[in-house]
């Protein structure tokens, strides 16, 4: 298995069809064609379904399993070429859940390029789910999560809480200086997306899941909802700021969920220095709000 022929893959798989991948390669469709079934052949796995006739290619899911597998392989044989560059460069993967993004990430970046240039950082976003099974393979580094981990492998350290904001289209008419009841957020307006298993809890006292108007998994998929002045969202202070510089506005709510808490992840017999550099600098980081806090400016 060679590096070009997992870019080859790569490349048929974003461009669904052979024809596409071997224009951006300077190659012949029928070399195309036999990297990907050599790739099939040594693999054991049928990677896309091409029907006969047909110019365009379906991926199979054991095509998408090795998307993802092909992706990290990839990124990390650059980074090992890399060190022709010095040998003293160091790699440190970090996944983290949307709302801690800008809250921790971007000021340990700055830290790190000011005081750290050595150290060259890689953040992946995913769900809680996603980054507690790639702590256990060892695919990552560390990651900040909503729930801390439950296996004996890994050490779980409680970074911040962060309350929750009610977010609504521009021009929603609630004043900005009083919290919301709930019982002014109609169900059949309400866009629900699970953060954690006591956020679900509240929600469920409040507004029968079933009445949402719909449940999403990410808040940038919600905001494809918001197409009726009445529409509203129950999100983490962070995420509510995001939406906020995007032109909506966020209040807080009367007999609001309980605070979300954040934790910061890593394996527990880590002994690498940049880890431990990086766990410090995010407990010391998440002490201290970024500039400007996470809540939405007054009116807004």
């Amino acid at each position: 298995m060679d590096m070009d022929s997992l870019r080859i893959f790569l490349e048929v798989w974003k461009a669904g069809s052979i024809t596409g991948a071997a224009g951006s390669h300077y190659m012949s469709q029928p070399a195309v064609g036999k990297r990907i079934a050599l790739l099939e052949k040594e693999l054991g796995v049928t990677l896309f379904d091409r029907g006969k006739g047909q110019a365009r290619v379906r991926i199979t899911p054991a095509g998408k399993s090795f998307a993802e597998i092909a992706e990290r392989m990839l990124m990390l044989y650059d980074q090992a070429m890399e060190l022709r560059e010095g040998a003293s460069r160091t790699y440190l993967t970090v996944a983290c859940i949307r709302s801690a993004h800008r809250n921790i990430l971007p000021r340990m970046l700055a830290y790190l390029r000011e005081n750290h240039p050595e150290i060259c950082l890689t953040v992946e976003d995913h769900h809680t789910s996603e980054i507690l099974p790639l702590l256990e393979d060892r695919r990552i580094d560390a990651g900040i999560t909503q729930a801390p981990a439950a296996s004996g492998n890994l050490e779980s350290e409680f970074l911040y809480e962060e309350e929750y904001r009610a977010v609504l289209r521009s021009g929603s008419g609630f004043p900005p200086d009083r919290a919301i009841p709930l019982e002014a957020l109609p169900a059949e307006h309400g866009i629900f997306q699970a953060f954690d298993a006591g956020f679900q809890d509240w929600f469920d006292e409040h507004w029968p899941l079933y009445s949402a108007k719909v449940r999403v998994n990410t808040t940038s998929a919600a905001e494809l909802y918001f197409d009726h002045p009445a529409d509203w969202m129950i999100v983490p202070a962070a995420s509510a700021a995001e939406l906020c510089r995007r032109g909506f506005e966020a209040r807080t709510v009367e007999n609001p969920p309980p605070a979300r808490r954040v934790y910061l992840v890593y394996n527990r017999y880590q002994e690498r220095p940049a880890v431990k550099l990086f766990v410090r600098q995010a407990k010391a980081f998440a002490a201290v709000p970024p500039a400007g806090g996470m809540v939405c400016p007054p009116g807004r």
